[in-house]
């Protein structure tokens, strides 16, 4: 499995920047590690990076980012690594963007992003050329999105999704095409589930 590379460090604490009353009250830090956007266009690198940090900073998730020597720049209280691979997602549908994984009752802190996968819905959607400007800024958005979403399956420990919202089973059009991120939001028990204190008890032991 060929996979780019990249780190993320998220802190979800209640020392963050201002932020909305909708925000999680328990501070956590999350750090996620990877070999993906590290490596990757500047250009995609930036897009990518900002758009997870957005959809995330209203609920008091405030992503950083571990340098290119993989020094991370925070302490965290749970890491999740996440691979970006040229290959379709293991065990998923062929066109599956990406996934997240459970044993038994918990969730391993890992994710899995099909780069063919992503890059064919924005194919598919944008009349744009492959391998152009245009193409790589979209795609770099719709992969932080992604990215995004299954962050939220860890956080939230479910698999379930929700009829709208970020949490939604599928991306469509405008999340493709559209900056706006008002479809990228969370429901109000999905909220709830973030406040809950023994969060980082539903995640995967660190191995």
């Amino acid at each position: 499995m060929n996979r780019l590379a990249f780190c993320l460090v998220a802190v979800l604490a209640a020392a963050a920047p201002p932020r909305s009353a909708a925000a999680t009250e328990t501070p956590l830090t999350i750090v996620i590690t990877s070999d993906g956007l590290k490596h990757a266009d500047p250009g995609t690198r930036l897009v990518a990076r900002d758009e997870v940090e957005a959809v995330w900073a209203p609920y008091g998730v405030l992503v950083l980012w571990e340098n290119r020597a993989g020094e991370s720049p925070a302490r965290a209280d749970l890491v999740i690594r996440i691979a970006i691979t040229e290959e379709p997602v293991p065990g998923a549908r062929p066109t599956a963007l990406a996934a997240v994984f459970r044993v038994n009752t918990f969730f391993r802190r890992f994710i899995v992003v099909s780069q063919p996968a992503v890059r064919n819905l924005v194919r598919h959607t944008a009349r744009v050329v492959p391998g152009s400007p245009a193409f790589d800024r979209l795609y770099a958005r719709l992969l932080g999105r992604v990215i995004a979403h299954e962050l939220g399956h860890i956080l939230l420990s479910s698999t379930d999704h929700s009829a709208s919202g970020l949490m939604r089973q599928e991306f469509d059009k405008k999340d493709v095409l559209y900056g706006a991120r008002d479809g990228l939001r969370l429901e109000p028990e999905q909220v709830a589930m973030l406040r809950r204190p023994n969060l980082t008890a539903s995640a995967e032991p660190t191995r």
